[in-house]
């Protein structure tokens, strides 16, 4: 869908993307790894009305050009306005619909979590997290006492040879 068709609000946060057309296309800028270059390819609308890419915080900003329609796939998240930052580590406790996990393609990992303003905690998911995270610490108490009782058993085994021998 073309910018042109949309209402671009300001504020309103973008996923964007180039058409498979343009890409192909460019595809020596996809090979060489540049196609994307600098570019988070999700933007929020300035007060200016334009699409601006978030790579940049401040200085070049690079926008998403509103004549460049044809080339470009863009997908509403969601209003600034609408959300507020959520430290990565307590995702877990709310329910998916409510999160925007808003990330740089390039590290989807540790990219900046949101959640809709007034969002509560989910307390299922929370019980999830926390019965998942007791299994493991069983596994890891079994593992620790397995290692303890080998290392004894060898223990007693040298100091048995050790008697043999004196």
């Amino acid at each position: 869908m073309g910018i042109r068709a949309l209402q671009l609000k300001h504020k309103d946060v973008y996923r964007w993307e180039y058409t498979e057309s343009y890409k192909e296309q460019n595809k020596i800028k996809i090979d060489s790894g540049t196609l994307y270059w600098c570019m988070a390819r999700w933007g929020i609308v300035n007060s200016d009305g334009r699409l601006y890419d978030v790579f940049w915080s401040s200085g070049d900003k690079k926008f998403v050009d509103h004549e460049d329609t044809d080339n470009i796939i863009i997908e509403y998240v969601v209003n600034w306005d609408d959300i507020e930052y959520l430290y990565h580590q307590d995702s877990y406790k709310y329910h998916p619909d409510d999160l925007y996990h808003l990330y740089n393609p390039n590290n989807i990992r540790s990219g900046p979590y949101y959640k809709k303003k007034g969002a509560t905690h989910c307390k299922h998911l929370i019980l999830e997290k926390l019965n998942a995270d007791l299994k493991t610490a069983e596994y890891e108490v079994d593992y620790i006492q397995r290692q303890i009782m080998d290392t004894e058993i060898a223990l007693l085994a040298e100091e048995q040879e050790e008697r043999w021998v004196t």
